[in-house]
């Protein structure tokens, strides 16, 4: 039987025929496994109104056990609410003890101990007293209900058997049927589909084969939830059944794809069937009348002349129902040699690979199991192929297997293979035969295979590795044809095989070749890769002028040698960052630079900081004390304020830079240090040297290397580098709000000259962070401009500070008001009416505004662009693929109901988006131009309420947080 419910049907049959009831029903409640309800009615009168229907069957069962509980004292009899019914309750439990009543042991104690699911069959028989004397057939009847009650024993029994016969209907229908649909499955489908299609060559008849299944079920399982889909599904399987013949197989390939065979059946019938099936299921409404579904079919025929197997049938129907998925031609495509469904994709990736053959099943998958680990494990192309031809040699018991990778010379050499031999595998040697049919394949692109008459059953044959168009090589692949079959199914899994091997070792050699890049560049490239890593982590130098990258060039060249170097600069250019790279990137970056302030130390202890003194040298010499020279040993010593050294002890210092020897204070004995010197000065050594306040011998000492660091004003690229780097800083350890500027605030900051250069600019961003409430920094928030520039005030690059008129400031330019028939403002209006409304429901009237905004954009710009996918994508900004992927999910949202709107929404917010469409400034993404407004009108109307606010744009609290981060600068 097709279907595990015949048997009750049959029986029900019986029970009409013995009680000469007018209508028999019977029920099965749904069981603990999730397996769905039975209702069978036979007769001609209307059924027990106990049993007329689903629901009322589920209340009478639903009664009896909270009145009754579950009893299993024997069958049950029960009068019905129609005079000339009676009903009938049998437990599954007491019909199963009728046989177990003397096998009362400890094995039936302890089974008796488990709870079990009761498995109850309900019985209906209605009585037609008029019609009752016309019966003259001498089977046992009944004519009234009052004789069916005389011989209660005797049908307690009997309908008894319903119980069973369910039992055995739900163990059946475990084992063949899906549990979802309660269709056959794949396997039952397969076998039915290969004795088909073996009858009808036998009898010369056509078998059509259709492929069916909604458009887009994934979103189905999105939106709702999958118990939700499972109820969809079972839906479409009952339409599915109701639309065809009892004859026709129907089964659930896989996912929501599902199977027709129709016996006896030519292309046309077996197209317009389709067609009529494919109609009504699309019209149909699922989910409680709330959701409408798009189908797509393939068909395949069967010709009577033609041999062909379920696999190739299946195929072709498959290639079939993907065209009709893929393109503009029809929901019903027929597959036909040389149209364009011939060459249609398959949208099962897996044919070829699980064929219904279990044996075959078994050795594809652990094939494939062993290939995709050895894929991704393989880096190297030899341990790849030694790999890969290992598992193919003892999966498929070949005698020879080998892999040869095509030579940039044209030729082919072998990557690893085995071949087996008398006392075991041994390497694969290569054979003139063997480059003959590799190059054969590649040339041709296909699968070839030779057999030799003189070896047996033994076949040669050749799988190409194409990528695209290149030519990676060829499999060579000597095996028997009991181990594998060159045609259907076998074939195609070796092409899958093939393409994969392909793609993996192209993968390898690529990675071969990075490698080699990488070893060749390694040696040129580590030591400045090191050095800038210290640089980036020790000394934070940060910029992106061609000046500073100008400068750190030089330091790099110079900073691998004891060169004295001289930093010259205005006052906070950053000269001790400099002098902390130059450090860095040479070689006794081990130890901490040894910083002296020139300008900071008096000039009476000046000496003694840096060359030391010995104990008792002058008064408060209580101990010996290193001076920081001598600390500095091995390391670096910048000398920071060179320029302000007094003139005495200059003469000193000159004899340490020239022989790196110095006396401590006090002590008559010199010392000499290896120390690298570094000195840095902000005023102009030339100029001090003329006036005679700097040793011209120890200004020339000094100025062996040279590095000017230019004023921040000369480098405006690093301003709002450096600005966005002190910002995050500063809000990271104050734990303040701010994490970017205005654009007006940008402005401001690239215009001010900056006198007091990078340290002015950190003091000011810190001030600003420390006082800014926002998540952005405005012109309002800069304090502390040293040339007194006010909130909203700008200047002029390079203009002079004197110059620069502060008491009657620019205004920084800033967008024109929008007036009130501007789009954005009417937008914001609509949408603040809507917020609003939902807020004054209540929780339970919270709508996820956000997503209507974004849904209907879409739509809107669909309309406007007539369809054209590039046209609307560049009206909102977005990413073709991006517009497309939402385009397509509104669209199926809106045609399947799916897109529930207020009922003021059409005609306030989705009215306005065409024109605020049109009114989108250049390079702005609508969409999110849009939800900046209305979280900004949320925010506005429920302040300090994230959970609301989240609701409202139809996102988590965390996503809020993070929009907030995100679209606070467009409105």
């Amino acid at each position: 039987m097709s279907e595990a419910t015949d048997i009750l049907r049959s029986y029900v049959r019986l029970v009409e025929r013995l009680s000469g009831a007018a209508a028999v029903s019977l029920y099965v409640p749904p069981g603990p496994g999730g397996e769905p309800e039975i209702l069978l009615h036979d007769g001609r009168l209307d059924p027990v109104p106990e049993l007329k229907d689903a629901a009322a069957a589920e209340e009478l069962h639903r009664r009896f056990i909270n009145e009754h509980g579950d009893s299993d004292d024997g069958a049950v009899r029960l009068p019905s609410l129609s005079t000339d019914g009676v009903l009938y309750r049998i437990p599954l439990r007491w019909v199963l003890s009728k046989s177990e009543e003397d096998a009362g042991t400890a094995e039936r104690r302890k089974r008796d101990g488990r709870p079990r699911a009761e498995l109850t069959a309900w019985t209906g028989l209605r009585f037609d007293r008029d019609a009752s004397q016309r019966r003259q057939d001498g089977l046992v009847y009944f004519p009234s209900a009052a004789d069916t009650l005389s011989d209660d024993a005797w049908w307690k029994n009997f309908l008894g058997l319903a119980a069973a016969f369910a039992a055995h209907a739900r163990t059946v229908s475990r084992t063949l049927l899906d549990q979802v649909t309660g269709l056959p499955d794949r396997p039952e489908f397969q076998a039915e589909l290969e004795a088909t299609l073996a009858q009808a060559q036998d009898s010369g008849l056509h078998t059509v084969l259709v492929l069916l299944g909604p458009d887009d079920f994934g979103w189905v399982n999105e939106r709702l939830d999958r118990r939700s889909g499972d109820l969809v599904l079972r839906e479409i399987a009952t339409g599915l059944r109701a639309s065809l013949r009892s004859q026709d197989h129907v089964a659930r390939y896989g996912g929501a794809i599902f199977t027709v065979i129709l016996v006896d059946t030519d292309r046309d019938v077996g197209r317009m069937v389709a067609e009529n099936v494919v109609r009504r299921l699309g019209e149909h409404r699922y989910h409680g009348g709330i959701l409408r579904l798009d189908f797509s079919a393939g068909v395949a025929v069967a010709d009577a002349k033609e041999s062909i197997g379920a696999l190739e049938l299946l195929r072709r129907a498959d290639q079939a129902l993907s065209a009709a998925k893929r393109d503009d031609a029809g929901p019903v495509r027929v597959w036909e040699k040389g149209s364009d469904v011939e060459n249609a994709g398959s949208l099962d990736r897996l044919q070829g690979i699980f064929t219904g053959d279990k044996s075959k099943d078994y050795r594809n998958m652990r094939l494939l199991l062993d290939s995709v680990a050895v894929v991704a494990s393989a880096t190297d192309a030899a341990e790849l192929a030694r790999s890969f031809t290992e598992r193919l040699f003892e999966t498929l018991h070949a005698r020879r297997v080998g892999v040869l990778e095509r030579t940039r010379s044209g030729g082919f050499e072998l990557l690893g293979g085995l071949e087996r031999v008398e006392g075991g595998p041994r390497p694969f040697q290569v054979l003139p035969a063997d480059i003959a049919i590799i190059e054969r394949a590649c040339g041709e692109r296909d699968f070839i295979v030779e057999t030799d008459a003189a070896a047996g059953e033994l076949s040669l044959c050749a799988l190409p590795l194409f990528l695209q168009d290149r030519c990676l090589g060829g499999i060579v692949l000597e095996v028997t044809s009991v181990s594998l079959s060159f045609e259907g199914s076998d074939r195609r899994f070796l092409d899958a095989l093939a393409s994969e091997m392909a793609m993996a070792l192209d993968r390898a050699r690529l990675l071969e070749r990075e490698r080699e890049r990488q070893r060749e560049e390694k040696e040129r490239l580590e030591a400045e890769v090191t050095d800038l890593r210290l640089v980036a982590h020790g000394s934070r130098l940060a910029y992106r002028s061609a000046a500073m990258e100008a400068l750190l060039a030089t330091a790099r060249k110079i900073a691998r040698t004891d060169t004295t170097v001289l930093i010259t600069g205005e006052s906070g250019t950053g000269k001790e960052m400099v002098a902390h790279t130059v450090h860095e990137l040479g070689s006794r970056r081990e130890k901490p630079v040894v910083i002296v302030d020139c300008g900071a130390i008096a000039p009476t202890l000046i000496e003694s900081e840096l060359f030391g003194h010995e104990k008792g040298a002058f008064t408060g010499a209580h101990t010996r004390k290193p001076g920081r020279l001598a600390q500095a040993d091995g390391a670096t010593v910048f000398l920071d304020e060179i320029g302000d050294l007094p003139l005495d002890l200059q003469s000193k210092l000159l004899r340490f830079v020239q022989e790196k020897q110095f006396t401590p204070v006090g002590s008559v004995t010199a010392r000499t240090v290896d120390v690298r010197i570094i000195a840095a000065t902000n005023v102009d050594l030339r100029a001090r040297v003329a006036e005679g306040k700097f040793r011209e011998d120890l200004f020339h000492r000094l100025n062996v290397v040279r590095l000017h660091v230019p004023p921040l004003r000369e480098r405006r690229d690093d301003i709002l580098h450096l600005a966005m780097i002190f910002l995050q800083q500063f809000a990271a350890l104050y734990r303040r709000p701010a994490h970017h500027f205005t654009p007006r605030a940008e402005e401001a900051l690239e215009a001010y000259p900056w006198p007091g250069n990078v340290r002015e600019l950190q003091n000011l961003i810190m001030t600003s962070v420390l006082f800014c409430d926002a998540a952005e920094v405005d012109v309002a928030d800069l304090h502390g401009f040293q040339a007194a520039i006010r909130p909203g005030t700008a200047v002029e690059p390079g203009e002079p500070a004197a110059d620069r008129g502060v008491d009657e400031p620019r205004p920084v330019l800033s967008p024109a008001p929008a007036t009130p028939g501007d789009p954005v403002v009417r937008l914001r209006q609509a949408l603040a009416r809507e917020i609003a409304a939902a807020v004054a429901g209540g929780r339970p009237g919270l709508v996820p505004l956000g997503k209507w905004l974004a849904e209907d954009l879409v739509l809107a710009a669909d309309r406007l662009s007539a369809g054209v996918s590039r046209r609307g994508s560049e009206m909102l900004g977005l990413a073709d693929s991006t517009y497309r992927r939402q385009l397509q999910s509104a669209a199926a949202r809106r045609s399947s109901g799916l897109a529930v709107r207020s009922s003021t929404w059409p005609h306030g917010v989705a009215a306005l988006l065409e024109d605020f469409i049109r009114a989108r400034p250049a390079d702005t993404d609508v969409c999110q131009w849009a939800e900046a407004g209305l979280l900004a009108e949320i925010e506005s109307a429920v302040p300090s309420d994230a959970r609301t606010a989240a609701a409202l744009l139809g996102i988590t609290e965390p996503t809020l947080l993070r929009r907030r981060a995100e679209l606070s600068r467009h409105f």
